[in-house]
């Protein structure tokens, strides 16, 4: 019901977990109609220890989805109806990612380890029953099915990872070259300024001097003329 809900309001969620609660269903219905005797005993101790470690997983995936939903709301991301609690702080690097799929191996491999003893036992064991080879058959589709997905998006997000790294490795280059550019026309400019201040600083001055000896020159031949005239 959940993954189906999921599915319809747009999730990705991948199809092995869909079909991994079906098996989970028909494995739960197994156990349950195993006789008690003493080889169920001897599995119910694994068992247990399985389902207690399994549930330890899962309240640490909770918390986890918690935080990655915090994230997207604070970011905008996700609305109000779209998370446990808006007011979740951020939680510790206990309920990360990097501890969870390490966690989630173990369980896959310990779903394996179960398998297997079920299938050795159901052909070393004296009367072994159907019940023995169905669960172990079941939890080894359930090891190889859980670990294939689990990598699968693992490696699908470090790819993803490595891409955005790389793009805003092209960025930064882009905005470094920019920058440069931009401060390769300062130089230019400050050359400019310094030729326009050549130009008022010398032409200028220069006319004004030759202005001022013209103008003595006219005023020596006036003042000449003056004195012929007296004369």
């Amino acid at each position: 019901m959940r993954e189906a809900v999921l599915k319809v309001n747009g999730s990705n969620i991948n199809t092995w977990w869909s079909l991994h609660h079906y098996i989970s269903i028909g494995l739960s219905t197994v156990l349950c109609f195993w006789k008690f005797n003493s080889f169920y005993q001897i599995l119910g101790k694994r068992i247990f220890i399985f389902s207690f470690y399994t549930s330890s997983i899962q309240l640490i995936q909770h918390f986890y989805q918690i935080r990655c939903l915090y994230k997207m709301r604070a970011l905008g991301k996700a609305n109000i109806e779209q998370t446990v609690n808006s007011d979740t702080p951020a939680l510790t690097f206990f309920f990360s990612l990097k501890v969870l799929i390490p966690l989630l191996i173990i369980a896959h491999f310990f779903q394996g380890y179960l398998g297997l003893y079920l299938i050795v036992s159901f052909f070393t064991r004296n009367n072994p029953t159907e019940f023995c080879l169905t669960c172990g058959i079941l939890f080894l589709i359930l090891c190889f099915g859980n670990v294939y997905t689990t990598a699968k998006i693992v490696l699908e997000k470090h790819k993803s990872k490595i891409q955005k790294y790389k793009i805003k490795k092209v960025i930064n280059v882009a905005r470094s070259l920019e920058q440069k550019f931009q401060k390769s026309k300062i130089p230019y400019a400050h050359k400019k300024l310094e030729s326009n201040t050549f130009t008022t600083n010398y032409i200028k001055p220069k006319i004004v001097e030759e202005f001022i000896i013209n103008n003595n020159n006219n005023n020596n031949i006036q003042n000449e003329n003056k004195l012929k005239k007296l004369e």
